[in-house]
């Protein structure tokens, strides 16, 4: 199968001299999260919520000039990994899986023609029945593939202990645990919260103001989400794919029968088993990385087949 078979819809883009809250304001009016940047008509670069989140949570707690933090050029990742239309879908799920990025814009004769994402993948996963050749991995559980330890924070916590982990280890969804799973802060919670603190400080003169150290004692359980989608450690791996779609986010915490956090399963991590098992047969020198994020691609039409993978064992807290 080729790429432009698996993406759906027109590619949003913005230009390198644009400014930085102007690309933010995109990501959430679309829910996305990664845009491509333009010079004109050449494909320079790309923005990420982790692009944002590093640069935004820095100038929060140092003194910063926010002129720096305007440009998208300021920001964005560069060089670009890129493909083809023509290009078949077993190169983009290596090519994601070994460079650790969950986002592919596709060029034709130079010019920018789509994007292809992570979630892209497990759409069609979802409801192309004609993708899968039996899928015998759909029925392992997820708790043979979780790993043994995983990183959390409390509610009590400063955010600025879940911004340092989740640069440290590159990781976009943290568990809030407090005896029990109390919430899940994501990275876009972070970086919306250290946008708020730069409005909040600098006005909207942000393109000449030097902005001093901002104050922050914000603890992680004023901007976590408390209902929490949760999966249980004896479901299959289809039935985790099946509620990340349902539920339009990119990780679940994963839980035992006593309902104790035992591990967490991301976008990432299932697209490597369907790479492994379904697209291709060469094992991947590469590992399960707990560091996905929301879901980034709107739910196909209600024209299309009846999901094939099941939802029953996900949970939400209240």
């Amino acid at each position: 199968m080729r790429l432009e078979e698996m993406v759906s819809k027109p590619v949003v883009a913005i230009e390198i001299d644009a400014p930085v809250h102007e690309v933010m304001a995109l990501m959430e009016s679309r829910a996305i999260r990664h845009v491509p940047v333009m010079d004109r008509n050449r494909l320079v670069g790309i923005v990420s919520d982790r692009d944002l989140l590093s640069v935004v949570g820095t100038a929060a707690h140092d003194d910063a000039t926010i002129t720096d933090l305007l440009r998208v050029a300021h920001v964005m990742s560069s060089p670009v990994h890129t493909l083809t239309p023509e290009d078949g879908i077993d190169q983009a799920a290596r090519l994601m899986l070994q460079e650790k990025i969950g986002a592919i814009p596709l060029l034709r004769d130079r010019q920018l023609v789509g994007i292809v994402t992570v979630t892209d993948f497990l759409i069609r996963f979802r409801y192309d029945r004609s993708f899968l050749h039996g899928a015998p991995w759909r029925s392992h559980g997820v708790g043979d593939y979780v790993r043994g330890s995983v990183y959390s924070v409390r509610a009590k916590d400063d955010v600025m202990e879940a911004f340092r982990l989740m640069c440290e280890k590159r990781i976009r969804h943290l568990p809030v645990v407090d005896e029990s799973l109390v919430g899940i802060v994501s990275e876009r919670d972070v970086r919306r919260h250290f946008a708020d603190l730069i409005r909040d400080a600098c006005g909207d003169d942000r393109g000449t103001k030097r902005c001093a150290r901002i104050p922050d004692k914000t603890v992680i359980g004023h901007i976590m989400t408390t209902k929490v989608a949760t999966i249980q450690s004896s479901a299959t791996l289809a039935e985790a794919a099946g509620c990340m779609l349902a539920q339009r986010i990119g990780a679940l915490p994963v839980t035992d029968a006593h309902n104790q956090l035992v591990g967490i399963i991301t976008e990432m991590d299932l697209l490597l088993f369907v790479a492994v098992n379904e697209v291709d047969p060469k094992p991947l020198r590469t590992s399960p990385r707990n560091d996905d994020q929301r879901n980034e691609t709107d739910h196909p039409s209600a024209g299309q087949d009846a999901p094939i993978f099941a939802t029953a064992a996900c949970s939400t807290s209240a």
